[in-house]
């Protein structure tokens, strides 16, 4: 396998990385040079490693993907699941999916059948909001919402401008507002803050 050095993206502290094709890291996966318990994701052809989880980044996460499981017919929640999208295979907190479990036993969902990504953003807000949110926008990921754990406050980027990779539209929510979902052919689903963030005094803590 002919890897070729890359140096990581401005800003974060990446070194080291040799850039990787969709294909190639598949390859890993399944001479077991990667195992599905190895702490790491594809990000533009790069392998990162993935940030530690609290106990209440994996409390708010199953909260978050209750409520949207509620999607209704035709579309299904995936939780710390693969989607392949153009040099990435990012490993998001939450996906909303078109279809059945069954319809991705030969591949994982790209943007074309993914109605909304989450990332529970506690240590990694800058990775979460920059590098991720670019590559989902430039992949055309319709809806990404973002839960951060540190203000308790969520971030619903749509609209995204694949030219500019970036999101055309950002909504903030704090406690006691709902944020809505609407995916086609689905009921509205409704996200009370309140509801996946815990109180204050124990949502600031790390536990």
């Amino acid at each position: 396998m002919s890897l070729t050095q890359s140096p990581g993206p401005t800003g974060l502290r990446l070194d080291d990385l040799w850039a990787l094709t969709i294909d190639q890291y598949h390859v890993m996966i399944d001479q077991g040079i990667l195992g599905e318990d190895d702490p790491v994701e594809l990000l533009e052809g790069r392998l990162v490693g993935k940030m530690a989880k609290s106990k209440l980044h994996e409390v708010v996460l199953g909260l978050t993907a209750d409520r949207l499981s509620e999607a209704g017919p035709g579309w299904h929640v995936r939780s710390q699941s693969p989607a392949t999208l153009a040099d990435s295979e990012p490993e998001p907190d939450i996906a909303v999916v078109r279809g059945r479990r069954l319809d991705y036993l030969e591949h994982h969902p790209g943007a074309e059948g993914i109605g909304l990504l989450v990332e529970v953003s506690d240590s990694s807000p800058a990775r979460d909001e920059g590098w991720k949110l670019q590559i989902y926008a430039a992949a055309g990921v319709k809806e990404y919402w973002v839960v951060d754990l540190r203000r308790r406050r969520l971030r619903a980027y749509s609209e995204p401008d694949q030219a500019h990779r970036s999101y055309g539209v950002m909504r903030e929510y704090g406690p006691e507002q709902v944020v809505s979902l609407v995916l086609p052919g689905s009921a509205e689903v409704r996200v009370a803050l309140d509801e996946i963030l815990p109180p204050p005094s124990r949502g600031h803590v790390r536990i």
